[in-house]
């Protein structure tokens, strides 16, 4: 499937588990990043919060918007008052990019859960084989 996606020119890309995206040196994260740069829009999809690692969060606008930062530019920790600011306002550039829906909120919208046993005779040749 990768080889054929590749060939794909895309206007838009919705990557569901955006999370996964957060470290920059893993193979899956170096190969949706070439499939990205040819979409013109990009949007990340998670349930997962955002951690307030600054190198998590350079991974992620680096996937949205190639070319914004330089890699380590950030900094590292978030010990100091400096990275405290610096996580919020990446966190406001990320804003746009990043649809986070709630559980609570998408757990009103869902039908009640309801289960139901059906016991089912097998086929001859299933039985059979089974």
């Amino acid at each position: 499937n990768r080889a054929w996606l590749q060939r794909m020119e895309f206007s838009h890309l919705i990557l569901d588990e955006a999370h996964l995206l957060k470290n920059r040196e893993a193979q899956r994260t170096t190969r949706l990043t070439r499939l990205a740069r040819k979409a013109h829009y990009r949007l990340l999809l998670t349930g997962t919060p955002l951690q307030n690692s600054l190198r998590e969060l350079e991974a992620l606008i680096d996937f949205v918007l190639p070319g914004l930062l330089k890699e380590g530019e950030l900094g590292e920790g978030i010990d100091d008052e400096k990275a405290e600011r610096r996580v919020k306002k990446v966190r406001r550039i990320l804003e746009p990019f990043v649809l986070r829906r709630l559980k609570e909120t998408v757990a009103k919208q869902l039908a009640p859960k309801t289960q139901v046993k059906e016991v089912i005779e097998m086929p001859a040749g299933q039985a059979e084989t089974y």
